[in-house]
């Protein structure tokens, strides 16, 4: 399934994309690879090639099987194929083994010319992360109540960081939280010195889940979402002369298009007061750009509900990770956002 990188092969792609007009390929020298799934290389052209033609490219590999190649070879091959300047690296070939799932992507290195959307050197802002949900808004306002987002590899439970964002079936989330609750719960309580008052909350906010995911999800506005948006997921041009790309799709699934936006926020680690700034001046804007957009039939106050709905599902990606500062912040924003009213009673 993962291609033998040959410099006939990478040509052959690259005209096949329209990014090698003249030219080919002459030789490919190996990069170091970050990870197993990511392989770099520098490409070696002949004289005639344009300078236009891109001199890093990676490999990017998925041999997980089951849904994660499958979904994010939608989303490059089927939602974003005919979309203008699409908020992603630059992905000049896609492969996918239907029989197993496996998937690879050829796309553009960033590593020299882009650099995460925060880090120590750029800490978040308001305007850096509004950059980052106008790019996600065009994803979700592509795939917002179409059929397609109905389909199996959309909706099916992969006993991951999304099992509680995806917005399945009530019998797969009820499914769900009692192997996050006994194990992944647990432990994060039993290594940390968190405040055990928490743990009590997160238990019955997850014990309520399903039931309150099942009656939102009921409403339909449901929308394809990237599932771990966190502002390292995102890369910016060095020269800050372009958007943010998104990467990382493998997640790619149904749900609250805003959970994406609580989750970029609440990952940021802010204190709560700079969060609650966020919120304020980001959920208007994430829902002017959806509207923008055309999708219909969505007012701000429904986008402000399921954002603070939308908090819930924040607790298992800590839980998941096992990091107690981050589950910290998730909880001070559902204790901001008065999520317990929405479950306490029920």
């Amino acid at each position: 399934m993962i291609p033998t990188i040959t410099p006939e092969w990478l040509t052959d792609r690259l005209r096949k994309h329209g990014a090698l007009t003249t030219g080919h390929v002459t030789g490919i020298l190996p990069g170091t690879a970050g990870c197993d799934a990511l392989l770099p290389f520098q490409v070696l052209y002949s004289p005639d090639t344009p300078a236009s033609a891109p001199p890093s490219l990676l490999v990017k590999t998925n041999l997980k099987g089951d849904h994660y190649g499958r979904v994010e070879v939608r989303l490059y091959r089927d939602i974003l194929e005919n979309e203008p300047d699409p908020p992603v690296p630059p992905t000049f070939d896609i492969g996918l083994d239907e029989s197993t799932g496996h998937s690879y992507l050829l796309q553009q290195d960033l590593t020299d010319t882009h650099h995460p959307a925060v880090n120590d050197d750029h800490p978040p802002t308001i305007e850096s992360l509004g950059a980052i949900i106008d790019q996600i808004a065009r994803v979700h306002a592509l795939c917002w109540n179409r059929p397609m987002i109905e389909e199996p590899c959309f909706l099916s439970p992969r006993q991951d960081i999304t099992d509680m964002c995806l917005a399945g079936s009530r019998e797969n989330l009820h499914a769900s939280i009692t192997p996050i609750i006994d194990r992944k719960l647990q432990t994060i309580f039993k290594s940390s010195e968190l405040d055990p008052a928490l743990k009590e909350t997160c238990e019955a906010a997850m014990h309520a889940w399903p039931d309150l995911y099942t009656d939102r999800i009921s409403e339909g506005n449901l929308t394809l979402i990237h599932g771990d948006l966190h502002p390292w997921n995102v890369f910016v041009p060095n020269d800050g002369g372009g958007p943010p790309l998104i990467f990382d799709w493998e997640l790619f699934c149904r749900g609250l298009g805003v959970y994406d936006v609580s989750y970029l926020i609440i990952r940021c680690r802010l204190p709560p007061q700079a969060r609650q700034r966020f919120e304020e001046a980001l959920i208007p804007r994430y829902h002017d750009r959806v509207t923008d957009l055309g999708v219909d039939g969505y007012s701000l106050e429904t986008c402000r509900r399921d954002y603070r709905l939308s908090i819930i599902p924040n607790i298992l990606p800590p839980l998941a990770w096992q990091r107690p500062h981050n589950l910290i912040s998730t909880m001070e924003a559902f204790r901001d956002w008065e999520c317990a009213d929405l479950f306490d009673g029920a």
